[in-house]
């Protein structure tokens, strides 16, 4: 058994006194907006002296996270940060704010945006067997439509704040998988920079938020679905054009107070350019949702709390359901697709669902049934992974190798 001195014992009562103290002032804080992470509790006394170490460990970040006014002092020091012109703040990346420094086109530091990480190795290569396995046993084609990251698309606008360096090689890691698995490679990411200068993807994101907007959206599925039609999946003239959508700006209308500038503590509003599409002819199409696959009206699905005054991502789109099935009978495809998703496809659901008699559209991050009963229930002939490409796919890997456990 480990002994311990007078300053420990000390250093103890001083710890004890100041979560009394802490306790007084109120029950401590499980959820750090300011930096949104979880906090540190109070460590839990098991009652043997064995546990002595396990427990002092389990003080220092327990103070460091509840010490009286910490939110407050946060938020001051963040204030100051960004009063004094910092590019990075707490995790959050703001465009340069003199740009004849670098020469770079410059936005505005009200574009926020957070890290791109290097895709993890060992998730690279879970996926690359993942996929391999998705190809040889689902017995329908997979298409890989890699669809392009805020960061990548914008950094461009930074002023050199940061590079779109990391995105690339993520990118760039997709591909090697795709071609190695023998999936269909759609990239999304390289033409829409191409077809689009950096003002006019400058309006296809939201500001504080690390989505893409509608708008962002739609021009990238365009450009996938062209990309599709080149790759033999769909035909030319089955690819959706602007005029076959509705279309409405509500940012005057509207406002979207949530993302990364919450985070900050900015308490200026942000304006949002907030454009929405809709099919424009949804009439004769039929939504299900849930495990159970219920039918319900559209609203339940798409645009759902679009009257809202206070918007968000998920409704601009879809929220991020476990499960979506949309018919539609007078789709120019007569094609039944599965879509595995993440995010990023929320605000694209009205576009491929007028390209498809069906589309089944999956959220991995969901406990799900196996992915062979959907493909057979749902008489699935075409499967589209729709992911960003910095994302790791750990959920989709996942899932796919424990809906074949039996094949290596």
């Amino acid at each position: 058994m480990k002994r311990y001195g007078w300053i420990t014992i000390i250093a103890f009562f001083l710890m004890t006194l100041t979560v009394a103290v802490a306790y007084a002032a109120g029950e401590p804080s499980d959820w750090s907006k300011s930096e949104n992470r979880e906090l540190a509790q109070m460590p839990v006394w098991e009652g043997s002296t064995s546990d002595a170490d396990t427990y002092m460990r389990g003080f220092e970040p327990f103070l460091n996270d509840q010490f009286p006014m910490r939110e407050a002092l946060i938020r001051a020091y963040t204030k100051f940060q960004m009063d004094t012109g910092w590019w990075y703040v707490r995790g959050v990346w703001r465009a340069q704010t003199d740009p004849a420094k670098t020469g770079g086109y410059y936005f505005g530091p009200e574009y926020l945006f957070l890290n791109t990480y290097r895709t993890n190795d060992d998730a690279r290569k879970t996926y690359a067997k993942a996929l391999k396995q998705l190809c040889s046993q689902s017995g329908v084609p997979v298409a890989d439509v890699v669809l392009p990251h805020k960061n990548y698309a914008l950094a461009e606008g930074s002023g050199g704040a940061f590079t779109n360096e990391l995105d690339a090689e993520n990118l760039w890691a997709r591909k090697e998988a795709d071609a190695s698995a023998g999936a269909v490679l759609i990239d999304a990411c390289t033409p829409f920079c191409d077809a689009y200068g950096i003002e006019e993807r400058t309006t296809m994101y939201f500001k504080s938020n690390t989505h893409w907007n509608p708008l962002g959206a739609f021009r990238a599925s365009e450009i996938a679905a062209e990309e599709m039609a080149k790759a033999g999946l769909i035909a030319e003239t089955s690819v959706p054009r602007e005029d076959a959508f509705l279309w409405k700006d509500l940012s005057d209308d509207h406002i979207f107070p949530e993302g990364l500038a919450e985070r900050l503590g900015i308490e200026m509003e942000i304006k949002e350019y907030i454009p929405v599409y809709k099919a424009a002819h949804p009439e004769n199409w039929r939504y299900y949702t849930g495990l159970d696959k219920a039918r319900v009206q559209r609203g339940d699905i798409v645009l759902r709390g679009i009257e809202d005054y206070e918007l968000d991502y998920n409704k601009v789109g879809t929220r991020n359901l476990t499960y979506i099935r949309v018919e539609n009978p007078d789709a120019p495809e007569d094609r039944h697709v599965l879509i595995l998703k993440d995010s990023y496809q929320c605000a694209t659901i009205d576009y491929f669902s007028s390209i498809f008699q069906s589309i089944t559209v999956l959220d991995p991050r969901f406990e799900l049934p196996p992915l062979k009963d959907y493909i057979r229930d749902e008489n699935i002939d075409l499967i589209l992974l729709m992911y960003h490409q910095n994302n790791n796919l750990e959920e989709l890997s996942q899932y796919v190798e424990a809906s074949w456990p039996d094949k290596q």
